[in-house]
C-alpha cells in the first residue's frame, strides 16, 4: 500500500552507485539532528525492506526501479518548487506515506524512505 503510489511512474536509471555514510549525506542534504534521530529508525528497518524488496522482484522485476524512480520523481519536483532540509525530508515520508495519518503507514513509508536514503537512490549524493 505505501508504495502503490510510487509504481506509477516510469523507471529512470542512475549510473553513480557510490554509497555515502549516512552522517555525509545528512550534511550534504541540510538535514537536522531531528530528521537524523528519524532516519535512525528507519535505517534500522532498511534490513527488511531490502528483504522484501528482493523478494518482491521475483515476482515484479521492475518494482525496486519503478519505486525508487516513483521516490525520485517527486524528489525532484519538491526540489524544483524550492522545498529544501528538513522540509523536504518531511514531504518525502508523507509522499512515500501515500499521504495517511496513521503512524503504521507513516513509519512504512519513513522506513522505504530510508532504505532509498541509505542506499543513495533518493536525496543529494
Amino acid at each position: 500500500m505505501v508504495t502503490s503510489a510510487l509504481l506509477e511512474t516510469a523507471a529512470a536509471s542512475s549510473t553513480d552507485f557510490s554509497v555515502l555514510p549516512p552522517e555525509e549525506k545528512m550534511k550534504r542534504n541540510s538535514l537536522s539532528t531531528a530528521v537524523r534521530d528519524h532516519l535512525q529508525l528507519a535505517l534500522a528497518k532498511a534490513k527488511e525492506v531490502s528483504a522484501y524488496m528482493q523478494q518482491i522482484s521475483r515476482i515484479n522485476p521492475d518494482f525496486p526501479e519503478k519505486l525508487k524512480a516513483g521516490l525520485r520523481k517527486e524528489y525532484d519536483r519538491l526540489r524544483a518548487e524550492g522545498a529544501a532540509g528538513d522540509a523536504l525530508f518531511e514531504s518525502m515520508v508523507m509522499f512515500a506515506s501515500g499521504g495517511s495519518s496513521t503512524l503504521r503507514e507513516q513509519a512504512a513509508g519513513l522506513s522505504v524512505l530510508g532504505y532509498f536514503f541509505e542506499t543513495c537512490e533518493v536525496f543529494e549524493r
